[in-house]
């Protein structure tokens, strides 16, 4: 056992020399280059001691290995032979000079600038008040019309070309090419006169009366149940007109004076209170007279009116009238006898009773009514009775004499027989002349 341990242990250090051999082969020293000589240092590898390994006993025969000399291997140096750069030398370039030929600029005349030209618009205003002038107006552009100028009791024609004011300047369209001026033309203001003639027969009016200047008196006019008392300043009839002596400052209006018999009426309640009253007497409208808050109701047959009534040409509007009860006359007048109703307009008139019934007139009856100049415009009547139902009169039970009747948009409707646009039923000889009846 002893001399087993210790040939293994020679064994062991033998294969460590081995080792420490071959690590010296890598030593290598590196030629000097001459460019820059470099030494390699010399690598020395350290000796590597193997651990002595110990084999279990084994019960077999003991194995003697022979020892192994590993012959040393030696590693010749390498040297590197220098590389010497050959030195480059670069040719000089030379370059040949270049001359500019030298460049001479012509000289540059600017174009003269010319301001654009302006003119001068003069406004001569003869003996009126003086116009500025316009400056600074570009060639072929417009001017702007100036304010009026003004000369008493003459009135401003407008602005002329030529001092002879031939031709009209017209500010829309004509435009500048050169200082002008422009003329003003006057005419000498007139005045007019105009007649209110109240309901009778229209005046022409006089025209071209110069200030302070006389009014020739016309002819008294004419109107029917009526008495002319003159000319007035006002139409309160406070200041009469005298033709020998007041002149005309201004334009005016000179009203005629009119004494009318019988009863003004200027509201619904006075016209409501006439049409019941059955009375012989006239009457005349001063002004149109709106119904629209006027609640009127009609029963039986009411009173017949027998006198006469002008309307002046005034406007009766936005009535209605309803029936109470059956066999009801209905119309602003329930029945007439010998009447005369003129010159009167209804517009938007609704006549709804059961019974007969016209817009104007429910009956007529005992004695002729004349009715003249009447126009009905947007108004309807409705009724029951087969005695008619009509837009001017319900029943004509005696004679109608009608005379410029204008009808427009209007209705009649009848739920029994006889109904008419005119006059629903007629027992008598009715007479009728210029009627007119539109869109109804």
């Amino acid at each position: 056992m002893t001399f087993r341990r210790k040939r293994l242990a020679s064994l062991g250090l033998f294969i460590a020399l081995v080792f420490g051999l071959i690590a010296c082969e890598g030593f290598t020293t590196a030629a000097p280059t001459t460019a820059a000589p470099t030494t390699a240092a010399p690598t020395t590898a350290a000796p590597t001691t193997a651990a002595p390994t110990t084999l279990a006993p084994t019960t077999g025969a003991p194995t003697t290995l022979a020892p192994t000399t590993l012959a040393p291997t030696t590693l010749a140096p390498t040297t590197l032979a220098p590389t010497t750069l050959a030195p480059t030398t670069l040719a000089p370039t030379t370059l040949a000079p270049t001359t500019l030929a030298p460049t001479t600029l012509a000289p540059t005349t600017a174009a003269p600038t010319t301001e654009a030209e302006k003119f001068v618009v003069s406004f001569d205003s003869g003996d009126g008040s003086a116009v500025l002038p316009i400056e600074d107006v570009l060639s072929g552009a417009k001017v702007t019309a100036p304010t009026p100028p003004t000369f008493d009791e003459h009135v401003f024609m407008g602005w002329y070309k030529e001092a002879s004011l031939d031709t009209l300047w017209d500010f829309d369209v004509d435009v500048v090419t050169e200082s002008i001026t422009l003329y003003a033309k006057w005419a000498i203001k007139t005045y007019s006169v105009t007649f209110d003639m109240d309901g009778a027969d229209a005046l022409s009016p006089i025209t071209d009366l110069l200030k302070g200047a006389l009014v020739v008196e016309p002819d008294a006019p004419v109107k029917t149940n009526a008495t002319f008392l003159g000319w007035y300043k006002e139409l309160a009839y406070e200041t009469e007109w005298d033709f020998l002596v007041d002149t005309i400052e201004e334009n005016t209006t000179i009203y005629a004076k009119w004494d009318i018999p019988g009863t003004p009426i200027a509201t619904a309640a006075e016209f409501y209170d006439m049409t019941i009253s059955g009375s012989e007497r006239a009457f005349y409208l001063t002004a149109d007279i709106n119904f629209a808050d006027f609640t009127w109701v009609q029963t039986g047959n009411g009173q017949s009116f027998k006198g006469h009534f002008e309307g002046f040409d005034h406007v009766l509007s936005n009535i209605t009238i309803t029936g109470e009860g059956s066999g009801v006359y209905g119309g602003l007048f329930q029945r007439a006898t010998g009447a005369s109703i003129q010159n009167l307009k209804i517009v938007n008139a609704s006549i709804d009773v059961n019974g007969r019934a016209g817009i104007l007139i429910g009956r007529v009856e005992n004695d002729a009514v004349v009715v003249n100049n009447i126009t009905i415009e947007s108004s309807s009547v409705k009724g029951t009775a087969g005695e008619g139902v009509g837009i001017l009169v319900g029943n004509a039970s005696h004679g109608v004499t009608a005379d410029n009747i204008v009808i427009i948009s209007s209705s009649a409707f009848n739920t029994a027989k006889n109904v008419s646009l005119f006059v629903g039923r007629a027992d008598h000889v009715a007479h009728f002349t210029d009627v007119y009846i539109y869109d109804s």
